[in-house]
């Protein structure tokens, strides 16, 4: 699994953050990672904690992804079997990312979200 994450230059952040405040807050980053619309959830819970920003941040960076991926799926998947491949291989890693989000979250850990987007609207 670590391979996974070397490609995808998901780094291990777990260290800056506080082990109690990562369990208590483990349900909630696996909901908002489940439905990112719910975004906002985690930094109205705890305003101060540092480690809801950031959930709300991956959470939100998400939901843009997820509509980003909607959007080009419904174009691309008029072009004749390509476009439904292409289609299918953007659903794939969208779902992929989120599994591989929900497992750390579920472990305890928390990662960069790949290739080292770091969109920061909670500060």
């Amino acid at each position: 699994m670590d391979g996974i994450y070397e490609t995808l230059q998901m780094k291990d952040i777990t260290d800056e953050f506080d082990p109690k405040e990562i369990e208590t807050q483990k349900l909630l980053g696996i909901l908002t990672t489940i439905f990112p619309f719910l975004f906002f959830l985690p930094f109205i819970s705890y305003k101060d904690s540092l480690l809801a920003k950031k959930i709300s941040n991956h959470s939100f960076v998400l939901l843009v992804a997820l509509i980003a991926v909607g959007i080009v799926s419904s174009i691309v998947s008029h072009i004749p079997l390509i476009g439904w491949l292409i289609s299918k291989v953007l659903w794939l890693a969208y779902f992929a990312l989120v599994v591989i989000i929900i497992m750390d979250s579920a472990n305890n850990k928390v990662r960069t979200l790949p290739f080292g987007i770091d969109i920061a609207i909670f500060k």
